[in-house]
C-alpha cells in the first residue's frame, strides 16, 4: 500500500512524476493479468506496425495523458479522495485506439468465444462502456469502484488520434489493398488485382512492387502492351 501510495496517482496529493510510474504498479493479480490480456489482443500487432521504440512511447504517452484526466476529473469535478490510481490500462487503452484504426478489418480471436467479433464492434461496445461509466458516475458522484474510466477514455483518444497523425490509417489500407490483390491473383483473378493495384498506386505512385505486380496481372490477362509499360515503369 505504501508503493502504491508513492508512486500511483493521488487525487489529493498531485505529483507530475506518477504520471509516468503509475503505469507500472497494479493492486492485484486481477488487475495485473486483465492488462496482460489487452496487450496479449492488441500489442504485438501495433508494435509490428509503428516499431519497438515508438510502440514503448506511445503506450507511456496514453498513460500519462490517461492518468492526468483521471486525476483532473477525480481531483476538480468529483472531488475525489480515493485511494492512489495504478495500472496500465489508460497505456492499453492507447493501444486499442492505434489498433482499431491500423486494423480496422480484423476479427479478433478471443478465447472461449465460439466466433470472432470485428475490431469495430469490440471497440464501439469497449467505448460506450467506458463512457457510460464514466458519465454516470460524474453526475452520481461516485468514483466508479475504482475503476478509472475517464484514464481508459484518455487514453483510447489519444491512441486513435496518433493512430492518425503516424498515418496508420494510410498503411492499413495500402496493406489491405496489398492483400486483397495478391489474393485476386492467387484465384486466377488478374482483373479484380488490376483494380486493386491501380486504387493501390493512385495512392502511393512511387511503388515499384506494385508495378511489378500490375504488369504480371496485365500479363496474365495477355495484354503485353500494357504489362511491357508497367514493367519499364517498375525498372
Amino acid at each position: 500500500s505504501q508503493l502504491l501510495y508513492r508512486y500511483g496517482i493521488a487525487p489529493n496529493r498531485f505529483q507530475p512524476i506518477t504520471l509516468f510510474t503509475y503505469p507500472f504498479f497494479h493492486d492485484g493479480f486481477g488487475h495485473l493479468l486483465g492488462n496482460c490480456f489487452y496487450l496479449w489482443v492488441f500489442g504485438s500487432a501495433v508494435e509490428a506496425a509503428v516499431g519497438k521504440t515508438k510502440y514503448f512511447a506511445l503506450f507511456l504517452a496514453g498513460s500519462v495523458v490517461g492518468g492526468f484526466l483521471q486525476w483532473l476529473v477525480c481531483a476538480t469535478i468529483l472531488n475525489s479522495d480515493t485511494n492512489s490510481i495504478v495500472g496500465a490500462s489508460a497505456g492499453c487503452a492507447a493501444l486499442v485506439g492505434l489498433f482499431a484504426v491500423r486494423y480496422y478489418r480484423s476479427r479478433l480471436n478471443f478465447v472461449g468465444l465460439p466466433f470472432r467479433p470485428h475490431v469495430v464492434t469490440v471497440v464501439g461496445l469497449f467505448l460506450a462502456w467506458e463512457i457510460g461509466s464514466a458519465i454516470y458516475h460524474l453526475v452520481s458522484g461516485a468514483t466508479a469502484s475504482g475503476v478509472a474510466n475517464w484514464a481508459h477514455i484518455g487514453g483510447f483518444v489519444f491512441g486513435l488520434g496518433m493512430a492518425y497523425l503516424l498515418k496508420l490509417d494510410t498503411q492499413g489500407r495500402s496493406a489491405y489493398l496489398t492483400d486483397d490483390a495478391e489474393r485476386a491473383m492467387n484465384t486466377s483473378l488478374p482483373g479484380a488485382a488490376i483494380k486493386r493495384w491501380e486504387l493501390l498506386l493512385s495512392r502511393e505512385p512511387n511503388n515499384t512492387s506494385a508495378m511489378k505486380e500490375l504488369a504480371k496481372a496485365w500479363a496474365l490477362l495477355g495484354d503485353t502492351e500494357q504489362a511491357s509499360i508497367w514493367f519499364l515503369q517498375a525498372i
